[in-house]
């Protein structure tokens, strides 16, 4: 029963953490998209901005990592590279082909990356 509750506490501040990094990326991909950016610009920029806030976050909040930093940071930047990769072909596809506007396309890239990121950040990046 204890471990459920921990997972469960876990997922929640995850959740918390996600939420706020997701609306610091749709804010941000939104202003910039607005300034006249390219999508693959505003993508970068406001991905970009949304990490520092995310790794901070899931390190001592979420996951309340005591494993060494340069690893964690490494893993980080590994799995955000990938993050990075999705999140710009799916942005592309979405804005530029498909033509939904910046919030949906900012919203559907996060949740995306909800996913992706709940999965390498327990086992990987944060692991103890």
């Amino acid at each position: 029963m204890e471990a459920q509750t921990s997972t469960l506490s876990t997922i929640m501040r995850f959740g918390l953490i996600g939420g706020l990094t997701a609306l610091i990326y749709v804010l941000s991909f939104m202003f910039l998209a607005a300034q006249g950016l390219a999508t693959f610009s505003a993508n970068l920029i406001a991905y970009l901005v949304a990490i520092v806030f995310q790794f901070a976050g899931h390190r001592w909040h979420t996951f309340r990592s005591q494993a060494a930093i340069l690893p964690a940071v490494l893993r980080f930047a590994v799995t955000n590279g990938i993050g990075l990769f999705v999140s710009s072909v799916l942005a592309y596809a979405l804005r530029d082909l498909l033509r939904l506007g910046s919030m949906s396309t900012g919203v559907i890239v996060s949740g995306t990356l909800a996913i992706l990121n709940w999965q390498l950040m327990r086992l990987w990046v944060f692991r103890r």
